[in-house]
């Protein structure tokens, strides 16, 4: 074999070689790019999935959490008209003369109704009031008509006359009330404090002496599931009229001024041994 023929062959050999190593190395390209267009679909697949599941939690959270908020109770107290006449600030709204006829305790005998208007009933159930603004509510006075004499001790007494009749003593503390159980669609009496009624007369009587009294609602209640709910109102008169003879009229209106709920830990509670 001649030599031109032993370099052809030769030539042919290694041109063949060459042509199966770019064959492979086009193929294992090919190969490695579907690979990672299968990888960048997958992982599309999977972030979808994770929204949609994100979303399915998410719908399944609020619908327990409308259920539990259409379950709840609800306290809610209802105003209420009343009609006095204060030929003396010290007649309870009942017409009650309180110089003559002491009912024994500090409660005026005037209430009013809270309805628990959610669909449970409402557990150890506490009602909470405090006198709000009490140096323009319960001022220092000496009227030809009336005085108000502040005894700050370890209570808030205040001694009040009216027209120079006898002085008598009264209490101006927070006060509370408790009931173990409201259920769903009933209501509750709560008395307001005879305090309340008296600065209110005052301030019907004398207007220019002392401001509106306002007391400050707390109620604070529970549910079966242990979540407990706080809410705070404002109550004061509104709507007030005058006639002659010294008869009033109105209304004792509540202003919802803050609502919180909070749920009772879930872990469990360790005891000591």
């Amino acid at each position: 074999m001649n030599k031109e023929i032993v370099e052809i062959i030769t030539l042919s050999a290694s041109l063949l070689a060459a042509g199966g190593t770019v064959y492979a190395a086009l193929k294992s390209s090919v190969a490695a790019s579907a690979a990672s267009k299968s990888a960048s679909i997958s992982k599309e697949q999977f972030e979808h999935q994770k929204e949609q599941f994100e979303y399915q939690i998410e719908q399944f959270n609020y619908q327990i959490s409308e259920r539990e908020k259409t379950e709840r109770p609800i306290l809610t107290p209802l105003s209420r008209e009343f009609e006095v006449q204060t030929d003396t600030i010290f007649r309870d709204w009942d017409s009650l003369d309180r110089r003559f006829n002491k009912i024994g305790h500090d409660n005026s005998a005037f209430n009013f109704e809270v309805f628990n208007t959610g669909n449970t009933f409402a557990l150890d159930v506490k009602f909470s009031f405090e006198l709000l603004d009490t140096e323009t509510s319960v001022p220092e006075l000496n009227d030809e008509h009336i005085k108000i004499e502040k005894r700050l001790e370890e209570e808030f007494y205040v001694e009040i006359s009216e027209n120079d009749e006898q002085s008598q003593l009264f209490s101006i503390e927070p006060f509370e009330h408790f009931f173990p159980l409201i259920e769903s669609g009933k209501s509750r009496e709560v008395n307001t404090h005879f305090y309340y009624i008296l600065l209110n007369n005052i301030h019907l009587e004398y207007k220019t002496l002392i401001d509106v009294p306002k007391l400050k609602l707390i109620i604070t209640y529970k549910d079966q599931h242990e979540t407990q709910f706080t809410s705070i109102y404002i109550l004061k008169m509104s709507d007030l009229q005058s006639y002659d003879n010294h008869l009033h009229s109105g209304r004792n209106s509540f202003e919802l001024i803050e609502h919180d709920e909070f749920k009772k830990s879930e872990d469990p509670v360790k005891l000591s041994s």
